[in-house]
């Protein structure tokens, strides 16, 4: 006869719990009558997790290669034809790596937490098959619009397509897209949207998102129609991340970010030159102008084809080919 094991004093107290009427019915200052824990203090945790490591991060490149960045700075803008390689290096790799070190410690951090605070994550599915499918219509899409822009004369070559100016910024670009892409969609999507849906319904869980675009991530300072596309983008994401897994969103705002930070580069957002480098012309209503994609028509276009897209496709594609 096996013998049994002895229980911990944990699942003791868990038993006991579990056995109260009173912890049944109205649960604790931590978790609810379900067993679940608040989505308050999940939210609390998931913000001062991301916001201590990226504060942490900058805290840390600033006190060890600050300094080190500056000096290639002036040495770089001062005479970069005499500039030594390690500022070069310097002055192109600062930010990109911070900016890697940031992205994929929040994506692992996220990825760990939405796995063992509610036991959801489709990290389990995020498949590079579907990854790349939807990279393609991100850098399909996003390349279609450009093109409609030069077309319509909105936006203007700032020299011709057949004279590109490459550069290690553009190696460095491709990563940096996709690690700064998936951090953003597994903190905003495994972490707290799917906290939410553990809680709410999936309306509330898009309008607390949406919330939080506007007051954590600034959206509040754009125009209307850059507040529109705002809700827009919060509505693809959370289609995507429903009937697709993580990799869709992830894929598709990776190709279109690449697009618009290292190809096309949009000089009159005060951005630094791409492979090739546009400027708006008189149309800021539909580029944005200065202040950038978000605020203009055609960052609408894209986003309402996109999700007439993807309606369409989840509508009428074959039963039972939807991912996990």
């Amino acid at each position: 006869m096996a013998l049994r094991k002895k229980k911990t004093r944990a699942e003791l107290r868990r038993e006991d719990r579990a056995h109260s009427p009173d912890e049944r019915a109205h649960g604790d200052l931590v978790r609810n009558k379900d067993g679940h824990v608040h989505l308050i203090w999940l939210w609390l945790i998931g913000f001062l997790v991301y916001f201590g490591w990226n504060w942490g991060v900058e805290a840390v490149f600033s006190a060890t290669l600050g300094q080190l960045h500056m000096h290639a700075m002036n040495l770089g803008y001062g005479d970069i034809l005499q500039a030594p390689l390690w500022a070069t290096v310097v002055l192109h790799g600062y930010d990109p790596l911070m900016s890697v070190v940031e992205s994929l410690g929040t994506a692992v951090i996220f990825l760990v937490l939405a796995k063992l605070l509610h036991n959801k994550g489709d990290h389990e599915g995020f498949e590079l098959p579907g990854l790349g499918k939807w990279l393609a219509v991100g850098l399909v899409a996003a390349l279609a619009g450009v093109a409609l822009c030069l077309l319509t004369d909105s936006l203007r070559l700032a020299a011709p397509l057949s004279e590109p100016k490459f550069s290690l910024s553009t190696l460095i670009a491709a990563p940096v897209c996709f690690l700064s892409t998936l951090a953003g969609e597994v903190f905003m999507m495994d972490y707290l949207y799917e906290s939410a849906r553990a809680h709410l319904k999936r309306l509330p869980s898009m309008v607390l998102l949406l919330a939080v675009e506007f007051i954590a991530e600034g959206g509040w300072h754009l125009s209307w129609i850059g507040m529109a596309n705002v809700a827009l983008q919060v509505l693809l994401c959370c289609m995507l991340h429903d009937r697709y897994g993580l990799a869709a969103p992830t894929g598709l705002f990776t190709g279109w970010s690449f697009v618009h930070t290292a190809l096309f580069v949009n000089l009159s957002a005060g951005a630094a030159d791409g492979v090739w480098s546009v400027f708006h012309v008189s149309e800021a209503w539909l580029t944005g102008g200065s202040h950038g994609l978000f605020n203009g028509v055609y960052m609408t276009f894209f986003l309402l084809a996109v999700l007439l897209g993807v309606h369409f496709l989840h509508k009428y594609r074959a039963p039972g080919t939807e991912a996990a």
